[in-house]
């Protein structure tokens, strides 16, 4: 079973591993996304399912970690 973070846990880490700055505005969870040759699957899925998780855990605790918002961004895998 895969534990999830809180989401005191989640901003600490946010705050920790990248070190938000004061001239830091916006967070982005990047996402990629399967195509025609990698096809979808639970995996693909479940790491999207996270990523909207955090983007509106994170969205809800903008303040605290001094940002103006965070972002859900898409993008095609690189293989």
């Amino acid at each position: 079973m895969i534990r999830q973070l809180s989401d005191t846990e989640l901003v600490e880490l946010v705050k920790r591993v990248f070190g938000v700055g004061s001239r830091d505005k916006r967070l982005a969870i990047l996402v990629d996304l399967p195509d025609e040759v990698v096809s979808d699957n639970a995996d693909w899925k479940a790491r999207r399912q996270m990523a909207l998780e955090w983007r509106n855990l994170l969205s809800s605790r903008t303040k605290e970690l001094g940002l103006e918002g965070v972002s859900l961004v898409f993008y095609r895998n690189a293989h």
